[in-house]
């Protein structure tokens, strides 16, 4: 419901759809714990990264805000995907 985060890219790989769209997810994620203020999101990865692993660096650091700024963590896959199951089989 919420609007995807506006994310800029300020140095490196302008053209990097990918990249735009772990960051966008990240601050979703510190978003989602009740941050409200701008976020800064650094990444430094190696060109052409699979998506499973920048899935697991977005994962990481999710984790590594939220215990840093004494929030909840993200919910698991495994949670998220239960509780689709448990909303579909409700309606």
């Amino acid at each position: 419901d919420n609007p995807a985060p506006e994310v800029r890219t300020l140095v490196g790989r302008h053209d990097d759809e990918v990249l735009e769209a772990a960051a966008r997810r990240l601050v979703q994620i510190v978003q989602q714990r009740g941050v409200t203020k701008p976020v800064l999101v650094s990444l430094g990865l190696k060109p052409k990264q699979e998506v499973g692993t920048l899935r697991g660096v977005v994962r990481a650091a999710g984790d590594f805000v939220c215990e840093a700024l004494g929030l909840m963590p993200p919910p698991s896959v495994e949670e998220v995907t239960g509780a689709m199951a448990t909303r579909r089989m409700l309606e």
